[in-house]
C-alpha cells in the first residue's frame, strides 16, 4: 500500500510530526505514520473493521467487483497512514516544530497541514489510479476524493463537503513535492459523473467518510499518546479520559 514518491520524501528528508511539551523530544513524521497503522491494526484485530469497511464498499454499488474493492479498501489505508503527510508543510516544520533542517519556501504561507495531506493524497493515488490504465478501477477515484474529505477535516468537525474542492483548489504545494495540476471544476465533473454512472448509495458513502474519519481520530491520537507518554495503549485497561485529556493538552494546541 505504501506509495514510493511518498516514502522517498519521509526517508530522505528529516521532517518531524510532533515535539514534546519541552520541546526536548521529537518525532519523524514517518515513525507517526508507522504508529498510526499500528493502531489501526489493534482497532481491527479488538473491532473486526475490515469486514465492516468492506461491506459498507460493496453497499455503495452492488455491482463493485471483488478487485474493485481490494483497491478502495487499500485506498481507506492509504487516507489512514497518509493522514498527516502535509506536515512536510515547510512552515509546519519551522514554527512548529522548530525544525531548522527545513527551508522556508515563500510559496507557503501558512502552517497548516491538513488541507495540504488531502491534496497531497488525491494527486498521489488519482495519479496511481490512473497510471494503472485498469478500467476497474475507475470508480476508485470517487473514493478518494471522498476519502481526501475525512483527512482533511481530521483536526476540526467533518462540515459540508460543498466548498471542499473550492478550497483545496487554493492550497499551495511545497516544492520536494512537486507541481499538482488541481482543477476545481473537472473534479467536480468526475465526482458527479462517476456519481451517476455507477448510480452511488449516497448513505452508505456517508458511513464510509464517518467511519473513516472516526478511524483516522482515533489512530492518530493512540498514535501521539505512546510517543508523548512512552507507553503502547493496552485497549482493554485503557483510561477513558485519555482523549479528553489530549485536547486540552499543550500539544493539542500546537498542532492545531
Amino acid at each position: 500500500m505504501y506509495n514510493n514518491k511518498l516514502q522517498n520524501i519521509l526517508k530522505n528528508n528529516e521532517y518531524y510530526a510532533h515535539i514534546d511539551d519541552s520541546d526536548s523530544k521529537k518525532e519523524s513524521l514517518l515513525s507517526h505514520l508507522d504508529l498510526t497503522l499500528k493502531y489501526y491494526n489493534k482497532l481491527n484485530k479488538k473491532k473486526k473493521l475490515e469486514s465492516i469497511i468492506r461491506n459498507i464498499i460493496k453497499n455503495t454499488n452492488n455491482t463493485i467487483s471483488k478487485e474493485c474493492e481490494d483497491k478502495i479498501y487499500e485506498m481507506f489505508l492509504n487516507a489512514i497512514y497518509y493522514h498527516d503527510i502535509g506536515k512536510i508543510n515547510p512552515n509546519f516544520q519551522i514554527h512548529k516544530m522548530k525544525n531548522n533542517k527545513i527551508k522556508k519556501e515563500k510559496n507557503i504561507i501558512d502552517s497548516r497541514h491538513s488541507m495540504l495531506s488531502a491534496k497531497i493524497y488525491i494527486d498521489t493515488f488519482e495519479n496511481e489510479i490512473i497510471s494503472s490504465k485498469n478500467k476497474e478501477y475507475i470508480l476508485v477515484i470517487l473514493f478518494i476524493y471522498y476519502f481526501s474529505f475525512a483527512i482533511s477535516r481530521h483536526h476540526s468537525p467533518i462540515e459540508n463537503i460543498e466548498f471542499f474542492l473550492e478550497d483545496l483548489e487554493n492550497v499551495r504545494v511545497p516544492e520536494i513535492y512537486g507541481n499538482i495540476d488541481f482543477n476545481k471544476d473537472k473534479k467536480v465533473y468526475i465526482i458527479e459523473r462517476l456519481k451517476q454512472d455507477y448510480k452511488i448509495d449516497s448513505i452508505s458513502i456517508y458511513i464510509l467518510i464517518k467511519l473513516l474519519y472516526s478511524i483516522i481520530i482515533s489512530a492518530d491520537y493512540y498514535a501521539t499518546y505512546e510517543f508523548m507518554s512512552g507507553k503502547e495503549i493496552n485497549f482493554e485497561d485503557k483510561n477513558m479520559d485519555l482523549f479528553e485529556n489530549y485536547k486540552e493538552s499543550e500539544l493539542y494546541k500546537k498542532i492545531n
